[in-house]
């Protein structure tokens, strides 16, 4: 299993129409195979800070994520949204749930 955080910060004018695209790609991303979580949050304090959660079930299946149409699709509506971006893939090792 792998977990995926991908970080934006979204220009001040654009936070609505980037939260849009995220509800579309996110529900289509569900369906897919091998996710198992995946959501898109907004911090409460920053409105323009959006973080999507992932849990993937292999690498293999976040690959095969990332051909999909409508990620394209999602990445192509993002352009010039976007300030800034972090995506950190974590491999579950060892992973502590409390």
């Amino acid at each position: 299993m792998i977990y995926v955080l991908a970080e934006h910060r979204i220009h001040p004018d654009k936070t609505a129409a980037f939260i849009e695209a995220a509800k579309i790609v996110a529900a289509a991303t569900r369906k897919e195979a091998g996710c198992i979580h995946y959501t898109v949050n907004v911090d409460v304090e920053d409105e323009n800070f959006i973080v999507f959660v992932e849990r993937w079930e292999s690498r293999d299946h976040l690959q095969a994520h990332f051909g999909q149409p409508h990620v394209k699709t999602f990445l192509d509506s993002i352009d010039g949204m976007v300030a800034w971006r972090n995506l950190e893939v974590v491999h579950s090792d060892k992973v502590e749930v409390l």
